[in-house]
């Protein structure tokens, strides 16, 4: 049986395309995807495949995610599907010591923000533009700085849970 290769998706399906194809690649091989999952090695490829209708279940997703954990991108289509919903996603930290370490904590989220501003500013200096590649790296800043107020909301829910 032949299979239509000539989709057009939406600009969003073809991402969740383009990071189930990331997953599977972050996973090791198509064939290595299939002996976990058992799902055959040509839907995985399909499901990666801007052109066709196949897409990686959830249940799929979940079992490589679960094994892709520190991969550059980690978690794939989680992290797509958060981007398309319009949420950025910021995984949570684990707090040893709500108590102490508050100055250590505000010292990383100043610095952070500092390098922020310092970042726009620095864009914005020349021309008075943010162009794609400034964009790019001052998001890897913004992510930080989220990366440091979850920890800070870490600490405090475990202070408030007391733990």
């Amino acid at each position: 049986m032949s299979r239509a290769r000539d989709i057009v998706h939406p600009t969003h399906l073809q991402d969740v395309k383009a990071a189930s194809a990331d997953l599977v690649r972050a996973f090791g091989s198509q064939q290595a995807a299939e002996a976990l999952t058992g799902v055959r090695q040509q839907k995985l490829s399909d499901c990666g495949n801007a052109n066709t209708a196949d897409f990686l279940t959830l249940e799929t997703v979940v079992e490589l995610e679960r094994r892709t954990v520190g991969h550059p991108g980690w978690p794939h289509v989680t992290r797509t599907f958060a981007r398309l919903h319009g949420f950025a996603m910021v995984r949570l930290p684990q707090i040893r010591d709500a108590v102490g370490g508050w100055l250590e904590r505000l010292g990383a989220l100043s610095s952070e923000v500092g390098d922020i501003i310092n970042g726009i500013c620095a864009a914005l200096a020349g021309d008075g533009v943010i162009d794609k590649d400034e964009a790019r790296r001052l998001r890897r800043e913004v992510a930080e700085g989220q990366q440091k107020l979850a920890e800070i909301d870490a600490a405090l829910a475990a202070i408030e849970e007391g733990k």
